[in-house]
């Protein structure tokens, strides 16, 4: 049994981690993939203009390869300069790719809850959404939770007190860690998550774990 970081730019192999790796889908052919790893891309909002006009089928060629376990990062930022219409339409592609290959999506979301709420709710989609890197309030998350959608928590658990009091609350549902881009180890985070739901890391990482099992090993 592993740890799980739902979300790292860190391409190492830990023998001890089961890590899904986001990389930049530009860098899909000569991209390099370690063995044991799982491996997420997608079309970020924030670099949407500079993708080549065939990026979705190129998306696709590599979500056909077995490492890539999930869709992502995609989603919705309405503080980036791409403009909210082209990130919708390239989120609302993704999420096809997504249901065509039963991938689950590691999302960005910013300023623009109110969009992807409506997206979810007007698509349907069956495979499970999860919003990387949560920060928002407790109504938000039950919001997001109630339609199903699965939240992961960062290095913000160790050093912001506001997230550190939301999280045991939000937490009673399922639940994801990551690091991200931070050079914060995963274990760091685990152990500040056990401490704050008042159980054991052991009893962390069986949960993780399992869950991780249940939603991305088909």
């Amino acid at each position: 049994m592993k740890y799980v970081d739902i979300h790292t730019h860190n391409n190492l192999k830990d023998e001890n981690v089961i890590s899904l790796i986001n990389f930049d889908l530009q860098d899909f052919q000569s991209f390099t993939f370690l063995a044991d790893n799982y491996y997420t891309t997608g079309l970020h909002p924030w670099y949407l203009n500079e993708y080549q006009t065939n990026t979705m089928t190129v998306l696709e060629e590599a979500v056909i390869e077995n490492k890539i376990i999930a869709i992502g990062e995609c989603g919705l930022d309405k503080i980036c300069k791409t403009p909210i219409e082209k990130q919708i339409s390239s989120f609302l592609e993704q999420i096809k790719i997504s249901e065509k290959y039963s991938k689950p999506l590691i999302i960005h979301v910013v300023k623009a809850y109110d969009l992807l709420l409506n997206i979810h709710k007007n698509v349907k989609p069956k495979q499970h959404w999860i919003i990387h890197g949560f920060q928002g309030n407790v109504t938000l998350a039950l919001q997001l939770q109630s339609r199903g959608m699965l939240l992961s928590f960062g290095s913000a658990l160790l050093s912001q007190q506001n997230v550190q009091k939301k999280f045991a609350e939000i937490a009673k549902n399922m639940f994801f860690l990551e690091t991200d881009n931070s050079k914060i180890k995963i274990l760091d985070i685990y152990d500040k998550a056990a401490d704050l739901l008042h159980i054991t890391k052991e009893e962390l990482k069986e949960k993780l774990f399992f869950q991780f099992q249940k939603i991305f090993i088909k």
